[in-house]
């Protein structure tokens, strides 16, 4: 777990395969981390690590499923349920989750930047 990431109360960790959850993360309450699951169609089980990156906030009640990438600064929704990988600075939620908003970095000549949602 990396510098400055937190876990919250009933927050459960699933590690049949890794979990890497990077710096600055805010993983809410009742949060559930799964890296093992059975594939549709199969009698086996399916094994596949979980990373989450830089600054990322996953919301109270989410699912995080097996061989899920969130990109650095996503934003995890309430309750969602995260199936696919995400791109950095996006935003997304239910169940399955999609992308409601992705940030848009501006930056001038000077140094400045912003940060806008489409």
């Amino acid at each position: 777990m990396g510098h400055l990431s937190r876990l919250d109360a009933y927050t459960c960790a699933y590690c049949d395969d890794k979990i890497k959850i990077k710096d600055k993360c805010r993983i809410g309450r009742e949060v559930n981390l799964i890296t093992k699951s059975q594939p549709d169609g199969s009698s086996g089980l399916a094994m596949a690590p979980v990373v989450v990156g830089n600054g990322c906030w996953i919301a109270t009640g989410s699912c995080i499923r097996p061989g899920v990438t969130l990109g650095h600064y996503t934003t995890v929704g309430a309750e969602s349920v995260v199936i696919e990988n995400t791109e950095p600075f996006s935003i997304v939620a239910g169940n399955p989750a999609k992308v409601i908003k992705k940030a848009i970095i501006e930056c001038s000549d000077s140094n400045n930047s912003a940060i806008r949602f489409d």
